[in-house]
C-alpha cells in the first residue's frame, strides 16, 4: 500500500490487492486508500479474520523493529477469478516476501506471477517469515528484484552467489533472466545494476524521523520513473531523494510532490 500511495503520486495508475477485516480498523484503512484517490475494488473484506497490525518500534529511527501479527486477512486473499482478471492488464506487478507467508495468500500471488506485466519482487525480509525456498523459485519471473545489503547476503548464501554485488548480478542475469538489481544502502544511497552499467545513485542527508516507509516510497520512484523510460541516473536519483524525504517526515506515506522532490534534489543533491 505503502508503494501504491507513492506510485499515484507520481502519476501512475494504481490498485492494491490485499484484504482487511470486517473491523473498524479496515473500515479506517479503506477510508484512507479511497481519501487518496485510489480504487479499493481489489481490497477484499475477510469475514473472520482481523485487519492486519504492525507494531513498530522506532528507539532507534535508523533501526526500525517491526512485529508482525499473525494470522490477519492478507494472509487469507482469496483467488477470487473476478479480481485477478482485473489485474490482467497490469504492466506492473509489485509483491513482497511476506505475502506468501500463509498458502492461501502464497497461491493467490502465484497465480498473478504467472500472469502478464513486469514483475517487481521487494523481498523485504522479515523474521521469522522467511522461506529461502520459495523465493528462490519467483526470481525466474522477476524482472527488477530489490533487496538491502543484509538481503543481498542471506541471498548471496542461499544461492552460492559471488561475493561483490556486480558478480551477483552478472550470476541472476545468467541464471535467471533478471533485468534490473536494485541495492538500498541505507545513508549510502543505492546502486542500480542494469543491462547497460551500474549506476550509483545521489545522496541527501536528512534528519531522519523515522525509515518507515522509506524503501517503498524510493521503490515507487523507482517504478514510475522506469515506467516513463527516464535515464536511469535521473530515476535512481529520484528515488533516492524521495526515500530521504518520506525518512524525514512523520509516517509512512507523507503526499509528497514532484515538484517538492525536484526541489529538494536541486538544493541537497551530493
Amino acid at each position: 500500500m505503502n508503494v501504491a500511495f507513492h506510485a499515484n503520486s507520481l502519476g501512475m495508475d494504481v490498485r492494491i490487492l490485499s484484504a482487511v477485516g470486517d473491523d473498524a480498523l479496515g473500515k479506517d484503512l479503506t477510508a484512507i486508500i479511497e481519501d487518496r484517490g485510489l480504487s479499493t475494488a481489489c481490497v477484499q473484506v475477510h469475514p473472520r479474520l482481523r485487519t492486519g497490525v504492525v507494531t513498530v518500534d522506532t528507539t532507534d529511527p535508523s533501526e526500525v523493529k517491526y512485529t508482525i501479527e499473525s494470522p490477519v486477512a492478507w494472509d487469507d486473499i482469496a483467488p477470487d477469478a473476478q479480481v485477478l482478471r482485473t489485474m490482467d492488464d497490469a504492466t506492473w506487478l509489485v509483491f513482497g516476501s511476506l505475502a506468501a507467508r500463509n498458502p492461501r495468500s502464497r497461491t493467490t500471488l502465484e497465480n498473478l506471477l504467472e500472469g502478464p506485466g513486469r514483475k517487481v519482487f521487494d523481498m523485504n525480509l522479515r523474521a521469522p517469515f522467511i522461506d529461502p525456498d520459495w523465493i528462490c523459485a519467483q526470481l525466474p519471473k522477476v524482472y527488477l528484484l530489490k533487496v538491502n545489503e543484509e538481503e543481498l547476503e542471506e541471498l548471496r548464501g542461499w544461492l552460492g552467489l559471488p561475493q561483490s554485488p556486480l558478480e551477483c548480478y552478472n550470476d541472476l542475469q545468467k541464471r535467471f533472466g533478471l533485468q534490473y538489481l536494485c541495492l538500498t544502502r541505507g545513508g549510502h544511497g543505492a546502486w542500480f545494476f542494469t543491462p547497460s552499467g551500474l549506476y550509483q545513485s545521489a545522496t541527501y542527508p536528512i534528519k531522519v524521523v523515522n525509515t518507515v516507509g522509506a524503501g517503498d516510497s524510493f521503490l515507487a520512484a523507482l517504478i514510475a520513473g522506469l515506467a516513463q523510460e527516464a535515464p536511469y541516473q535521473e530515476v535512481l536519483n529520484r528515488a533516492s531523494a524521495l526515500g530521504a524525504l518520506v525518512a524525514g517526515s512523520p509516517g509512512a506515506t507523507p503526499q509528497i510532490e514532484l515538484a517538492e522532490i525536484e526541489a529538494f534534489m536541486n538544493a541537497n543533491e551530493r
